[in-house]
């Protein structure tokens, strides 16, 4: 029984550093490894076999003893107690190197062992300090390193009577190997052999570290990023758990092949640096090309990259912010910059819309665009999987280093949708705490953080940290006229094609047209926009289609005027349709509309005909706000009339209500969300039952948008101080994560 204790815990110990090992595999250092397999006949370097990218191949031998006092002794290379006899570790290294290793780039055969530092005459002379110290077995591990003496060893071998046995020469006996062992297979072995000691003592117990789970540990967390965003919700010792069961499930045969991926999947890691989906708000149907504007702001960035510093370009809503970060990204992208973007906003449609504007995933979003633009920059990213500023800066002074020619811009767009999305909460404004976060980077020469907003005291922590600011022009008479002929109420203005014929094609006419959308858009692309579909819908256009034009609001740098002016000729029913459009955040059609407000049923068709410019309308879509300036506009006027809002989103959640919770996506994405927001958190608490989970799945909705309605759930039982269903939908978030990671869905 004594003697399978001790199995037992050589074997726990051997998945213990195995586990420590495979941190390597994570961090791309190790690119292939298999744990007790024999590749050879009388394999005694089976425990562990790593391999890295350029084919260097190394062997292990674990060796576990519970003697803390031991000493490394003669006796175990010259006995087979411990499966270390001499010629048989010399005879496996070889067979190694002639069979399954013929091809690696280079060979090292390691023995590790617990046993202190030798003190046996009988080692004297033959085992010495390694010349060429490879370092530990893992990354971290205090251990002393030992080489044999080919000489010394040889010199037994050969001496007259050494095969007496006498005490002085206990390496005698490798002069009796069949086929007798030459000097350069002795060399050869000696030179790749290490004897590792003092390995660190285990406590069998990541609860209770001594230093080998403590070194585990330590490497995930600080080498990895256990317990860091994206992944600060698997502790250290949950992972390190997992990859000691990864070390167990391999040397049991239960795990085929050990790869990044399939540890990432046991130890439950995000590996995106918590980057969100990338994509841009821009509509390529109608951007227009803005060279003026982008030479200026390139200019800019150049000049603020040579010491490493900021821009904060501003604008009013839908001034082209995003189509000038889009082309400013290509033309230093085309001039050789390594650039990285983030939009914190690209539309109510956007799933991602709430994660998109964590400062948390704007940092690991840089970070990941970072990596798909060069993965060198991340190769020695330490914790590999963080994504903070501490990652991004370090990524950005890799890139500075490997190429101090090659300049870096960071882009954020947007950060005042921050607050639009998250609102505030006691006062603490979201956009505000970003623009702290970006202040806070201290960027290396050579790269520039460029910052895309509307105005607003939410950027005082980057301006006060002597970032320079920057007005973004207005769209010139040229631009204005590229976007009217886009918008089909003038001719193209030679980029783009003629398949749709213009409203207007006189000469004299566009001139007129195109003058009066410059006086009364004030450079203002969303407001030209808007202009070119009234007149587009307008009969007066026909007649005098540069005096429709003028006939509306001037530009007021809000818009507001613009949308007071389609707004205030609604009657009360017309308005209440206004105000669901605005409060959605996603498409219904004109039928859904008046299932949601069956008293203004007929007002629907009327009050849409009045928005039409300022509403995107499609048959297999439905009806949504063309720019989200016109929703907060429209929400403007019940935000401090909590009855009138919450009276409204009382129509919408009746409305989702009776689609089925389980039985469509907008019922499923939504209802719990409004039920919350409008206090009816006990009513949205009644959605989450036990099976809640299992009935997601079986009605075909992802783990995200699953945890996204635990997680607004949460908050519902927390304002009702509802600990249990806290509780449930706390373990429920894991049962739907373990669908997620045991990829339950693809069986």
């Amino acid at each position: 029984m004594a003697s399978l204790v001790a199995a037992h815990r050589g074997y726990s110990y051997q998945d213990l550093l195995i586990a420590c090992k495979l941190v390597d595999v994570l961090l791309g250092t190790v690119a292939e490894v298999s744990v007790d397999a024999k590749e050879i006949p009388a394999d005694l370097f089976d425990d562990l076999t790593a391999i890295d990218a350029m084919g260097f191949r190394e062997r292990t031998q674990i060796k576990h003893t519970d003697l803390s006092e031991a000493t490394l002794s003669a006796a175990s290379f010259t006995r087979d107690d411990r499966r270390l006899r001499l010629d048989r570790v010399i005879s496996s290294a070889l067979a190694d190197r002639d069979g399954p290793g013929a091809t690696a780039s280079g060979h090292r055969y390691r023995i590790v062992l617990r046993d202190g530092a030798p003190r046996d005459p009988g080692l004297d002379g033959v085992l010495v300090p390694m010349s060429n110290d490879p370092g530990p077995f893992a990354r971290g591990m205090r251990t002393l390193r030992l080489a044999l003496d080919a000489r010394a060893l040889w010199s037994q071998m050969q001496e007259p009577g050494a095969r007496s046995g006498r005490s002085e020469r206990p390496f005698a006996f490798l002069g009796d190997t069949s086929p007798r062992l030459s000097l350069d297979d002795l060399d050869w072995v000696c030179e790749r052999l290490v004897v590792e000691v003092q390995a660190p003592v285990s406590s069998g117990d990541l609860t209770a570290p001594e230093e080998a789970e403590d070194l585990l540990l330590r490497r995930v967390r600080e080498e990895v990023g256990a317990g860091s965003f994206p992944n600060a919700n698997r502790s250290p010792v949950d992972v390190a758990a997992a990859m000691i069961a990864t070390a167990r499930a391999a040397r049991e045969g239960r795990l085929v092949e050990i790869t990044a991926a399939a540890i990432l999947g046991r130890a439950q890691l995000r590996s995106d640096f918590g980057a969100v989906l990338r994509s841009h708000p821009v509509d390529q149907s109608l951007e227009v090309a803005r060279n003026k504007a982008v030479d200026r702001l390139a200019g800019l960035a150049v000049d603020a990259a040579e010491a490493g510093g900021a821009l904060v370009v501003t604008g009013p809503p839908g001034h082209g912010k995003s189509w000038l970060c889009q082309q400013v990204l290509e033309v230093l992208g085309d001039r050789g910059w390594l650039t990285a973007e983030h939009y914190c906003y690209l539309g109510v449609a956007d799933h991602e819309r709430s994660a998109r504007v964590l400062a948390d995933a704007v940092l690991g979003s840089l970070v990941k665009r970072i990596e798909q633009a060069d993965v060198r920059l991340v190769d020695e990213l330490r914790p590999r999987l963080a994504g903070d500023e501490d990652a991004l800066i370090t990524c950005i002074a890799r890139s500075v280093e490997l190429e101090p020619n090659r300049r870096v811009a960071i882009v954020v767009d947007g950060i005042d949708h921050v607050t639009r999305v998250l609102r505030q909460v006691d006062g603490s404004d979201p956009s505000l705490r970003l623009a702290q976060r970006l202040a806070s980077l201290v960027l290396p020469s050579g790269s520039v953080l460029i910052v895309l907003s509307q105005p607003g005291a939410h950027l005082a922590p980057l301006e006060e940290s002597g970032a320079q600011s920057v007005t973004v022009d207005g769209l010139d008479r040229s631009e204005t006229h590229s976007l009217a002929g886009r918008l089909r109420l003038v001719p193209p203005h030679g980029d783009a094609d003629d398949a749709i014929a213009p409203l207007v094609e006189d000469d004299d006419e566009v001139a007129e047209v195109v003058d009066a959308l410059v006086a009364r858009s004030g450079g203002n692309a969303l407001y030209t926009t808007y202009l070119c579909r009234e007149a587009l819908r307008n009969d007066r256009t026909i007649a005098a289609p540069a005096a429709a034009v003028l006939g509306f609001p001037p530009f007021d740098e809000t818009l507001r005027g613009y949308y007071e002016h389609l707004r205030d000729p609604l009657d009360d029913a017309g308005a209440q349709v206004a105000d669901v459009i605005g409060l959605l955040d996603f498409a219904v059609s004109r039928d859904e509309l008046c299932s949601i407000l069956p008293i203004a049923a007929h007002r629907v068709d009327s009050a849409l005909d009045a928005l039409a410019p300022v509403l995107v309308e499609r048959a297999a879509q439905g009806i949504r706000v063309y720019h989200e300036s016109f929703a907060r506009h429209l929400c403007r006027a019940f935000r401090h009339d909590d009855t009138a809002r919450c009276a409204l989103i009382g129509c919408v959640t009746d409305w989702l209500d009776s689609l089925g919770f389980f039985d469509d996506t907008r019922s499923f994405r939504h209802l719990i969300p409004l039920l919350g927001d409008s206090g009816r958190d006990r009513d949205a608490l009644q959605l989450i039952g036990s099976d809640f989970v299992a009935r997601s799945v079986a009605a075909g909705f992802t783990t995200a948008e699953i945890v996204a309605n635990l997680a607004s759930a949460v908050r519902c039982a927390a304002r009702a101080g509802d600990w249990a269903v806290v509780v449930r939908c706390v373990e429920l978030s894991r049962a739907a994560v373990n669908y997620r990671e045991e990829r339950l869905g693809d069986r």
